[in-house]
């Protein structure tokens, strides 16, 4: 049986991967946004400024943002168990698991931006949308793109 302390650490682990990935934000966005010249009052609303910041800086703050929504339950029900009694070697490894599997996920997630359906078709090559079996949603995005596009162009006339 595993002292709460134990039990506890998954939790303490995850809560420093969130830090990693915060930095790793920061450490992303920044540059970014100097490089595409975004006064950061400009980027003060969540999404204002994100078609012109890179999908792979985009993607950063997306694995940011999902450390803050589902691994909230994870964290209640970890609690819940320690001051409960429910610690126990299974709940410890399922724990393990949990954590380890975000993390796999996070990494994952930024690695595989560039072949995503989710990711926009100016990240792959045109014969790679066209063929992929996801051409559907790159076409889709690529439309919103030139829509958002003439909208900026004529908002700025």
């Amino acid at each position: 049986m595993p002292t709460v302390l134990e039990f506890l650490t998954p939790v303490l682990v995850l809560v420093a991967w969130t830090f990693v990935m915060w930095f790793w934000l920061y450490a992303t966005r920044l540059p970014a946004m100097t490089k595409a010249g975004i006064d950061p009052q400009d980027a003060a609303h969540p999404g204002a400024v994100a078609h012109r910041i890179p999908s792979r800086v985009r993607s950063v703050a997306d694995n940011y943002n999902h450390l803050h929504e589902q691994p909230t339950v994870f964290y209640a029900l970890m609690f819940f168990a320690a001051l409960t009694g429910g610690v126990d070697d299974f709940a410890l490894r399922l724990a393990w698991l949990y954590v380890v599997l975000r993390v796999v996920h996070s990494l994952v997630r930024r690695r595989s931006t560039r072949w995503s359906c989710g990711s926009s078709c100016s990240a792959r090559p045109r014969s790679c949308c066209s063929s992929s079996p996801c051409a559907s949603s790159c076409e889709s995005s690529s439309r919103r793109s030139v829509r958002r596009e003439h909208f900026q162009a004529a908002r700025h006339r």
